[in-house]
């Protein structure tokens, strides 16, 4: 893969700002706010609260860049 979104990682000038906001991220184990939330195949809404009642919930977050 020659070309990723940035020439040089971490990234430098402008885009470093917006790099360094990641660290600001919650650290593991710190507990999620409950959020409103809509099942993407029935359209009905949920709660993160919901799960929480079972056992631990992992959320991940990405993109396709």
């Amino acid at each position: 893969m020659d070309d990723y979104n940035y020439q040089h990682f971490p990234p430098t000038g402008e885009k470093a700002d917006k790099f360094e906001t990641f660290f600001d991220a919650p650290n593991v184990g710190t507990i999620a706010p409950d959020l409103a939330l809509e099942d993407l195949e029935s359209g009905e809404p949920f709660h993160l609260k919901d799960f929480w009642k079972s056992g631990a919930v992992l959320m991940e977050f990405g993109s396709y860049s």
